[in-house]
């Protein structure tokens, strides 16, 4: 099987501050970023999201305010967050995703949704 490419040694990185949640993923309904907001609101949890879509101002007006929206952003704003993480967090259902792999790459942890090929990619 042929898995899409991944820059894993772009967004490697030895200086983890370990801050906060981060999601990285279009905003759209089947990616299921509102349930995250939605979690993390309720815990009280730090959470960043990078990236666009039809859902962004859906799911900002959802935020409080340790939830950050950050819309699309470049390769550089996604490295400086990817150095700062605790937590990835992937919740949709994907053939295959990019994301969880650059995040995995960081060395810290992985909350996905367990099902399609994030099985494969995600251990746990």
């Amino acid at each position: 099987m042929f898995y899409p490419p991944a820059d894993t040694d772009y967004f490697r990185s030895v200086d983890i501050d370990k801050e906060y949640f981060l999601c990285v993923s279009r905003l759209v309904p089947y990616k299921r970023i509102d349930f995250v907001v939605e979690v993390l609101n309720e815990l009280g949890f730090p959470l960043v999201v990078i990236g666009g879509g039809s859902e962004f101002e859906k799911i900002k007006a959802m935020t409080k305010d340790y939830v950050k929206m950050l819309g699309r952003e470049s390769n550089e704003v996604m490295k400086e967050h990817y150095a700062k993480y605790r937590v990835f967090i992937f919740p949709g259902e994907e053939n295959f995703g990019i994301t969880p792999v650059e995040a995995k790459v960081r060395g810290c942890p992985v909350i996905a949704y367990g099902n399609g090929d994030t099985l494969e990619t995600v251990i746990y």
